[in-house]
């Protein structure tokens, strides 16, 4: 069995960092490029979301030759003996025409497989959720309960691949750094509370919306991932906080059960996931559910199994 994963990575690096744990394997490669879509206006109108609700736009395929590169090395990889599986997500895929994906499946007798890392009803996953629809997936994973319930996707929590980073070298007690997304107001009342403790806090809104500052936030700067997981490593405590929409469980979650760490989230989905402790995570209503004792009783290190590599979806696929 082979299998070629396309990330994404020149979009998106946070791909590519979550599928880490497959770099060095000889059946698995991880292809970040992507085709490069023109800008020109007449594909804009024909690959619009108007067009393309119920179905793809009937001259979409004019625009197959763009994976042409790409196709290169699917044509490379289908000269094994072994099976070849093509692995997408809900990302990555959106840069190929459903054509292409038909073609490949045939040409090279390939299987394919699509992973939702967000809603199938959310706006970075239409084009994805579109081709399901109309591309033959030999496997559809979702992160998310109600989509595997709702169109019939095989649920997979998450992949997350643990990696070697070095603490910031600046301390806290706990961290948070995100979008403003409506979240602002309770991530600001959080910094209060815990600050009134006499903890140490690491918070941090980018882009937020509306006037006024909370003394000792900063905002309006975005980390790189490495840069988020060095200030995780050097707290004791991960805040999530996630909008009252989301239905899924964000990688703060996983953060806090591979690297060791105190997790307090308004998420009650987090009480139906492996490796939930009380002891350890704290589910939130407001702020004031936050307490003192939480945050300063130690905890003995807990083991992680490695249950969310991606090594577990090769396994799937296998």
């Amino acid at each position: 069995m082979r299998y070629l994963i396309f990330t994404g990575c020149d979009k998106n690096p946070l791909f590519d960092i979550l599928f880490n744990d497959l770099k060095g394997r000889d059946d698995v490669i991880l292809e970040p490029r992507l085709p490069v879509l023109p800008k020109d206006p007449l594909y804009r109108f024909v690959h619009a979301r108007t067009f393309n609700k119920t179905g793809p736009a009937p001259f979409r395929g004019l625009w197959n030759k763009l994976s042409a590169t790409l196709e290169e090395t699917v044509a490379k990889e289908a000269e094994s003996d072994s099976p070849l599986w093509l692995v997408f997500n809900n990302f990555s895929v959106s840069f190929f025409e459903p054509g292409v994906l038909k073609k490949w499946k045939k040409k090279y007798n390939a299987k394919l497989c699509l992973y939702f890392l967000d809603r199938a009803d959310s706006y970075y996953a239409a084009e994805a959720k579109l081709y399901t629809g109309c591309v033959d997936f030999d496997l559809i994973l979702t992160y998310h309960r109600p989509d595997e319930k709702q169109y019939g996707f095989k649920y997979f929590d998450c992949y997350y691949s643990a990696l070697d980073i070095k603490p910031a070298e600046k301390q806290s007690d706990i961290f948070f750094w995100g979008s403003d997304g409506d979240r602002r107001g309770i991530v600001e009342s959080i910094y209060r509370r815990v600050t009134g403790f006499g903890l140490s806090a690491d918070f941090g809104i980018c882009y937020p919306l509306g006037e006024g500052r909370q003394e000792g936030i900063t905002y309006d700067l975005e980390l790189h991932y490495e840069q988020i997981l060095e200030r995780t490593l050097a707290s004791k405590v991960i805040l999530d906080v996630v909008r009252p929409d989301s239905c899924g469980v964000s990688l703060r979650y996983f953060e806090a059960v591979v690297y060791g760490k105190k997790l307090i989230t308004n998420n009650p989905l987090v009480r139906e996931m492996r490796y939930f402790d009380p002891a350890r995570m704290l589910v939130i209503e407001k702020p004031e559910d936050i307490s003192r004792e939480f945050m300063e009783t130690p905890v003995s290190a807990q083991k992680y199994e490695g249950d969310f590599s991606p090594e577990n979806i090769m396994a799937l696929l296998e």
